[in-house]
């Protein structure tokens, strides 16, 4: 997790310098809910990742993990967020040990560059490894195009969407999934995984319908109104 204790929306000043190479994961001000936010948000578009989950919260076993993701090829990979300004090779190792929960790969996030010795110790254990500030910050870069914009606006805001991935101005449309996106979370009370009930027959023509490309519709059946004259 982070050494932080802030929960409050954070507005990420803009970038200092022009073009810069790293996102402001390291901002101090950061809370550590808007890093994992950030931090699952992205692992959600990287290629082949199904769905994701945050497991737990603050306070709760979370058996050495804050976010799981499953992949199209049935794996399972689980991740640690670090928001820490310093991050040694002890800090790396007991993570490593301290983690339980059963995964085929681990992830340890970090908001600052990890040091030789973060990678040494995730390079003695074959199922982890280490996405640093740069490593992270590249991994954005590495989206479509559309995908990196939405995910570094939605966080940092227009500015460093604006000098980070060098684009003015943000597409007015958004896609069906981008939409959606914040209600398919299956863990949250209100979401759209649910099961529809009743008016299946409407589905289904609805569906049929869709089916029949280029084929006529049938002519619906003619429904007429009554409207009171005391209306008008």
């Amino acid at each position: 997790m982070t050494q932080q204790s802030q929960d409050q929306h954070y507005v990420v000043p803009p970038p200092v310098t022009y073009s810069p190479e790293l996102l402001p994961l390291g901002d101090p001000n950061l809370p550590c809910e808007q890093f994992e936010a950030f931090c699952e948000d992205l692992i959600s578009r990287l290629p082949g990742v199904k769905e994701t989950h945050r497991y737990g919260r603050r306070g709760s076993n979370q058996r050495g993990i804050d976010i799981f993701a499953d992949f199209e090829n049935g794996e399972r990979w689980a991740f640690q967020c670090r928001q820490w300004k310093r991050f040694t090779k002890t800090d790396a190792t007991r993570a490593i040990q301290n983690t339980s929960y059963l995964a085929d790969r681990f992830i340890l996030m970090l908001s600052l560059g990890a040091t030789t010795g973060v990678r040494d110790a995730c390079n003695d254990h074959a199922s982890w490894d280490v996405w640093d500030l740069g490593d992270i910050s590249r991994k954005v870069h590495q989206l479509s195009m559309h995908s990196a914009v939405r995910l570094v606006e939605t966080h940092f805001g227009p500015a460093w969407r604006k000098e980070f991935l060098g684009l003015h101005g943000l597409a007015s449309l958004v896609t069906p999934d981008e939409f959606f996106r914040p209600l398919l979370n299956e863990s949250d009370l209100f979401n759209h995984g649910w099961q529809l009930v009743g008016r299946s027959d409407h589905v289904r023509q609805a569906h049929d319908c869709q089916g029949r490309g280029n084929r006529p519709v049938e002519k619906a059946q003619e429904t007429k109104a009554v409207v009171p004259d005391s209306i008008y």
